[in-house]
């Protein structure tokens, strides 16, 4: 028994015409074994839904509505046009899989779906950095260090003549060489 009480047996041979179309993954290769559900190009070991039953047609409905709810929002995410989103998502599968190594056989293993992995992110930072900058999301330092500075002048301006002023202004430029330093670090 596996899923929602739907028993899932294997085809009689392998080019059986209602074999689940899933391929197998995790070192093995080749064709899953099991039945398809009536209706359907998988088994329910590989998200098959039976759309000859009016329950399996219910939770298909209900999954195509699910997935064009997903859809909409992120079509109309305010963060639509960033993918540092993605970034995060393939820096966690690659982190993920760097940590289910146990030696150094494994390493040897994966290197090929791990480099493939590294190459994608690769893409799309690079990509993300093109978009941002086409956008015009993205400011120059130098540019930057001028607005901080014509900010710290304006609140000295203001600040001129009361209690501690000094030691505000102080702190804030303070705050903004230790942001600057820790941006020059990172790059």
């Amino acid at each position: 028994m596996v899923g929602k009480d739907a028993d899932v047996t294997k085809v009689e041979y392998p080019g059986a015409p209602n074999r689940c179309q899933s391929t197998l993954a995790q070192g093995r290769s080749g064709q899953c074994m099991n039945v398809a559900l009536p209706g359907s190009d998988f088994c329910t070991v590989h998200g098959g839904v039976d759309k000859s039953s009016e329950q399996g047609l219910y939770n298909l409905r209900v999954t195509q509505a699910q997935w064009i709810r997903d859809i909409s929002q992120q079509a109309n995410s305010t963060g639509i046009k960033s993918l540092r989103d993605e970034i995060g998502v393939l820096r966690v599968i690659l982190q993920e899989k760097l940590n289910a190594i146990g030696n150094a056989n494994d390493l040897v293993q994966q290197c090929g779906p791990l480099g493939d992995l590294i190459m994608k992110i690769e893409r799309i930072v690079l990509s993300c950095d093109k978009l941002e900058n086409n956008m015009g999301m993205v400011v120059d330092k130098s540019v930057l260090l001028q607005f901080a500075g014509e900010v710290v002048s304006i609140i000295a301006t203001e600040l001129a003549g009361t209690a501690n002023s000094d030691v505000i202004i102080d702190k804030i430029a303070c705050r903004i060489t230790e942001s600057i330093s820790r941006s020059s670090v990172e790059d």
